[in-house]
């Protein structure tokens, strides 16, 4: 059958799951429905574009309960984009999700939280299933935690050296322990922690003969605050990778992850910077360095008219390599509130990408949009899907 219909099979469960538990969760319940349309002159980023219109849902719910002892959610993401020419393979993105915790007025907290991310679009094709486990002390000012996380992950790329995707998908486990300790003076927290983890994949050697398990220690430091429309969260970290093939390159690299946003009236902002170290299929590359920066200004214009302009610039860098993917996009986004739970759009974006081999390519798509929501006392969209 192909290991898409066994992780497509996974996210079909979830959402039962999830529908399951909405159903009985009378506490809360938010959702959103949103169609969109529209055209993209080059969906693939191909040295020989062709125009194409696209159709797509987005769907977004989330049902929780509270008791006295605990705290529970269930959620559920769903994006699909159909092109009707040009490209044979949809964007796609899954994810279900199950929270649950104990109350708070306990002086320690546990939280576990278990999801399955399903993603396809023309040039990657991935699944993560994760478990994670969250131990606090959540009297005084001083917090010390300890996270454990099991990550099961499939992950198939397309090959620029075979012009299509590996036959199989890479799949590996990993086991990750993060002790820490994080310091909470009224709006703010800071702390630091170390990430402890290892890899092992399911098979010894990949497709091209590497070894790819391997060892990794990231100390981190992180400040986060939030108050009233402001918020702002940073972390810093240091990436020690020890990879067990002789042609892999040791890793050492600074990461970092900073945002920053004001939701006020009638201007609003969203700021974000983000280096992360990730998994790749590359033959000759332990990992990549992904390097993201993105910014968004939005304009109320009158009760019911919103006008925002947003720009994103990404890097993709692949290690023992002089290979890198750049990527930027601009555009702007305007927002009509046709009642109080329902929601036209209109979406202008230009991008362009320099490959790792081969001349710039670039395109431009119109998006129009409609968004129901549905229950809660809180807004919830569905986000229009990246490219």
């Amino acid at each position: 059958m192909g290991w898409r219909y066994y992780y497509n099979g996974i996210i079909v469960l979830g959402l039962l799951v999830l529908l399951a538990g909405a159903a009985r969760a009378e506490d809360e319940f938010l959702g959103s429905l949103q169609l969109r349309g529209g055209y993209d002159s080059n969906p693939d980023f191909s040295f020989t574009p062709g125009d194409t219109a696209l159709a797509g849902v987005n769907a977004v719910v989330v049902a929780g309960r509270s008791t006295e002892r605990y705290v529970a959610a269930v959620s559920g993401e769903a994006s699909y984009t159909r092109y009707r020419e040009t490209v044979d393979a949809p964007l796609a993105r899954y994810r279900a999700a199950f929270d649950i915790a104990n109350k708070d007025e306990s002086e320690f907290s546990l939280k576990s939280t278990a999801s399955v991310t399903s993603f396809e679009n023309y040039n990657t094709k991935s699944l993560d299933a994760i478990e994670r486990l969250k131990l606090r002390k959540t009297s005084g000012d001083v917090q010390p935690f300890v996270t454990a996380e099991l990550r099961y992950s499939a992950l198939n790329e397309s090959n620029i050296l075979l012009n299509r995707f590996l036959p199989q998908p890479e799949i590996f486990l990993r086991g990750t322990i993060i002790p820490g300790v994080a310091v909470k003076r009224g709006e703010w927290e800071a702390g630091v922690s170390l990430n402890l983890s290892a890899t092992r994949y399911q098979d010894e050697l990949d497709y091209f003969g590497f070894r790819r398990d391997n060892e990794r220690i990231e100390p981190f430091l992180f400040l986060r605050y939030s108050k009233d429309k402001f918020s702002l969260f940073a972390s810093l970290s240091r990436l020690y990778g020890d990879w067990h093939d002789v042609d892999f390159s040791d890793v050492r690299k600074t990461l970092y992850d900073a945002a920053l946003s004001y939701n006020g009236e009638p201007f609003g902002f969203e700021l974000s910077a983000k280096r992360t170290a990730e998994e790749t299929t590359f033959p000759i590359s332990p990992i990549t360095i992904d390097t993201a920066y993105a910014g968004k200004i939005a304009r109320k214009l009158n009760e019911k008219n919103s006008l925002a302009v947003f720009g994103r610039w990404i890097e993709k860098r692949y290690l023992d390599s002089p290979f890198r993917q750049i990527t930027r996009s601009y555009g702007l986004q305007f927002t009509h509130d046709i009642s109080d739970k329902l929601s036209a759009g209109f979406e202008l974006t230009r991008s362009e990408m320099q490959p790792i081999a081969g001349p710039n390519v670039d395109g431009v798509a119109v998006i129009a949009s409609l968004t129901q929501r549905f229950g809660g006392k809180k807004r919830a969209e569905a986000e229009s899907s990246a490219r």
